[in-house]
């Protein structure tokens, strides 16, 4: 399910002072009730104190603070919940154990950033830029994946519409092109030169809108890979 509650260590395990774990999905607070205690979700954006227990022996896991974000107001557009637990080996552990014990699973890896996609959270140059920046191990790396993701934030309508035009000329291209292959077909007089040069003139109608589409993100991370829309005549 793309909704159910997932939970996962936000943080690299290991020695440090804090950890964080995050829980999301639809029944993410009831979840979170059975574990944390006291619990209360409303109002939201609130950072409490909190004791982690497991849900079925009540046994003490760690104090720490939590915060609750309703969707879609939260990073996957689903009510989400914030635990910051102490670092470590065996409390942050032990604290994603109890949630799991409180109804929810663990998360496969990407997934909270797949569902910020799929709510229209963040795009996919966004979680591309996401990923560049957590990955960058150099200064020159992290500004350009930041600055690709507030370029997201920013301007991803303008982005969109360079592409809506295009695609609103290869659609025009290809009926244009089917209506003339249609009429070779059918043995209907029509010069090669002129069915050239038709097809040489839509051809070269696409090169504008092409060319703003791809110049928009200009200071964007590099294109990993390129697509392509195979027409066909009917």
């Amino acid at each position: 399910m793309l909704s159910d509650p997932i939970v996962a260590l936000a943080t690299p395990p290991g020695r440090s002072a804090v950890a964080l774990i995050r829980l999301s999905g639809r029944g993410a607070f009831d979840v979170a009730a059975r574990a944390l205690h006291p619990f209360h979700p409303d109002p939201p954006r609130t950072v409490r104190r909190v004791h982690v227990v497991h849900p079925a022996t009540g046994a003490p896991v760690d104090d720490a603070l939590a915060a609750c974000f309703r969707g879609p107001r939260s990073y996957t557009g689903e009510d989400l919940v914030e635990l910051s637990t102490h670092g470590g080996l065996l409390v942050p552990a032990a604290a994603v154990a109890a949630l799991v014990a409180a109804g929810a699973r663990p998360a496969r890896p990407g997934e909270f950033t797949r569902r910020a996609v799929l709510n229209g959270k963040l795009d996919l140059l966004q979680a591309e830029a996401t990923a560049d920046l957590i990955d960058a191990d150099s200064p020159a790396q992290a500004r350009r994946a930041l600055h690709q993701l507030d370029r997201g934030r920013v301007g991803h309508e303008h982005v969109r519409a360079a592409f809506d035009v295009l695609l609103r000329h290869a659609l025009g291209t290809g009926k244009r092109l089917r209506h003339l292959l249609r009429r070779q077909c059918g043995q209907l007089r029509i010069g090669r030169e002129r069915f050239e040069s038709e097809v040489v003139s839509r051809h070269g109608s696409l090169r504008p809108p092409a060319r703003a589409a791809l110049e928009t993100p200009k200071a964007s991370t590099p294109r990993r890979s390129a697509c392509s829309i195979p027409c066909r005549a009917e």
